[in-house]
């Protein structure tokens, strides 16, 4: 999957809502379609230059 996210990094929010975000504004916008699979943990960890765990918590 070729899925192309952007944080919006905010100091009042933790990053890990910054990553649900993305991922919620990815699917409401069809870029994620219903019954297609999310990258992996550690691939959208790497992607986004952010930790697994806070890729786990987004998810």
């Amino acid at each position: 999957m070729d899925l192309v996210l952007q944080l919006a990094l905010d100091p009042d929010r933790p990053l890990n809502r910054s990553v649900y975000a993305a991922l919620r504004e990815a699917i409401l916008e069809r870029r994620i379609v219903p019954g297609s699979k999310l990258p992996s943990s550690r691939a959208l960890a790497t992607d986004l230059g952010v930790s697994r765990n806070t890729v786990l918590h987004a998810y």
